[in-house]
């Protein structure tokens, strides 16, 4: 425990970053229990939600944005009053994971922070000593009341999102500020919309790179993460790349303007002629649906 509380209280009130790589803690099956030390890209995709009433960007996997926003917002609520904060999830499976992870961290937080008692609630948890509160929601969720901060996590995987969006939009005008980041899923969809509007709209657009991961940046795992992946997810998933008329896997394009899966020479022509085309029984099938072996492509189309 420090010295002089009050200090340090107030040193964590008026700097995030010190509270979160000081006291915050974070599980990993692999160490157990670590320190949450920021990254420089984490820095300031914090300080970009500080300044900006609306924020869009897309994530790269594993770059940790979920669980940053969320601890922000644990922050928020032990340090500022009367704050409503909201992280929509795209599942309901995914919001308790959320609202577990942040009851764990808050339960690692050192007493003289932690007086400021929580009070779990179905959906979310409030705390007493400033009247804030975060709610963990889905997408089922139609109506919100008045908020302070929102965050809605992959957006472009949310069924009817433009519709949810109509419905959410009115809750903001109150001053309330929104971040919307995920992973492209295609350019077909609301959230591929606004982000490549962005700047026309009211929305700026945070970019960042895996690359600038220092886990990340080097060349053994980009090959293992494409390896694992294939070529269309580590595109989509890594290099945050929206698809637009052709999804390319490997030796297939998929042709969307046809819907017709087109083989592009060996070894596909082994089983498919070169320039033959197939008609599925679906309107279309999801990048994410592709996998590795010729069979499986095959069970899909058949």
């Amino acid at each position: 425990m420090p010295g002089n509380i009050s200090e340090e209280l107030n040193k964590c009130y008026l700097d995030f970053v010190y509270f979160c790589e000081k006291y915050v803690k974070l599980n990993q099956p692999s160490k157990g229990l670590i320190s949450f030390k920021l990254f420089d890209y984490q820095k300031r995709y914090i300080n970009e939600l500080e300044k900006n009433k609306y924020l869009i960007g897309t994530k790269f996997r594993r770059g940790g944005f979920t669980t940053l926003t969320s601890v922000w917002y644990l922050w928020r609520c032990l340090f500022k009053l009367n704050e409503v904060n909201v992280i929509m999830s795209n599942s309901d499976k995914e919001s308790k994971h959320i609202s577990h992870m942040i009851k764990k961290i808050y339960d690692c937080l050192p007493e003289f922070i932690t007086y400021n008692r929580k009070i779990d609630f179905k959906g979310g948890l409030l705390f007493s000593s400033t009247n804030s509160k975060i709610l963990f929601v889905d997408t089922e969720v139609f109506s919100l009341g008045s908020i302070t901060n929102l965050y809605i996590d992959d957006a472009a995987f949310i069924n009817g999102m433009q519709n949810r969006w109509e419905l959410i939009y009115p809750t903001l005008s109150n001053g309330a500020k929104c971040c919307i980041m995920s992973t492209p899923n295609g350019k077909n969809n609301w959230f591929c919309s606004v982000y490549t509007n962005a700047g026309y709209n009211a929305f700026r657009v945070f970019n960042c790179s895996y690359k600038e991961h220092p886990d990340y940046n080097d060349g053994e795992w980009a090959f293992n993460m494409k390896e694992a992946l294939g070529e269309v997810g580590w595109r989509q998933e890594v290099l945050c790349e929206f698809f637009d008329t052709q999804i390319f896997y490997n030796e297939f394009i998929w042709d969307t303007a046809s819907n017709t899966l087109k083989s592009d020479g060996p070894p596909v022509a082994n089983w498919l002629p070169v320039g033959h085309t197939i008609q599925p029984p679906t309107v279309s099938i999801p990048a994410k649906n592709f996998t590795k072996t010729y069979n499986k492509i095959s069970n899909i189309l058949s």
